[in-house]
């Protein structure tokens, strides 16, 4: 018998990350990955950052900072 419950698909073997890991924590990270994207390419291939892609990254740096001030005070 598995010491993990069953999945949706029946597998039962192996955890679903979110369960794991927690929704909230996925959702920042998955939120992360444009912004690292954005600096490789910058990076690695020479793009050009524009002003949305600074704008959206500052937006997403205030998430993350209301998010974390949440967590704090709980």
């Amino acid at each position: 018998m598995s010491r993990y419950p069953a999945s949706r698909s029946g597998e039962g073997s192996v955890p679903s990350v979110a369960a794991i890991a927690g929704a909230t924590y996925l959702t920042l990270v998955t939120f992360l990955i444009p912004v690292g994207a954005i600096l490789l390419g910058a990076a690695a291939l020479g793009e050009q950052l524009q002003l949305r892609h600074l704008i959206g990254t500052g937006l997403i740096a205030v998430g993350r900072l209301v998010n974390f001030r949440k967590r704090c005070a709980a």
